[in-house]
């Protein structure tokens, strides 16, 4: 994902000379401007799950970093129901870790 390399300014920049706004469009850019929660709800919408999912465990990163662990854990708890029923183990294990207790 660009955001977690750093990159997102530079979606921002190319994205806004795109024409066809699409909502696949708009999942990125609200990822590359640090919204993660609002990028898998938008992933969420279009039936991406794994997509939705991977977004939550960034956002759940995000917010532990900000904090912000009530809203992380929520995040994780999303993110874990898709990964567990596809078998993504390391991803369970990711999102396991970011709830272990501090």
């Amino acid at each position: 994902m660009l955001e977690g390399l750093g990159r997102g300014p530079h979606l921002a920049q190319a994205s806004s000379r795109v024409r066809l706004r699409t909502r696949w469009l708009t999942a990125a850019q609200a990822l590359a401007g640090g919204d993660a929660v609002r990028a898998a709800e938008l992933y969420d919408t279009m039936g991406a799950q794994a997509d939705a999912a991977k977004t939550r465990l960034r956002a759940a990163e995000l917010l532990v970093g900000a904090g912000r662990r009530a809203e992380a854990e929520s995040q994780l708890e999303l993110a874990l129901d898709f990964f567990r029923r596809a078998g993504a183990d390391a991803y369970v294990s990711a999102a396991e870790l970011l709830l272990a207790p501090i």
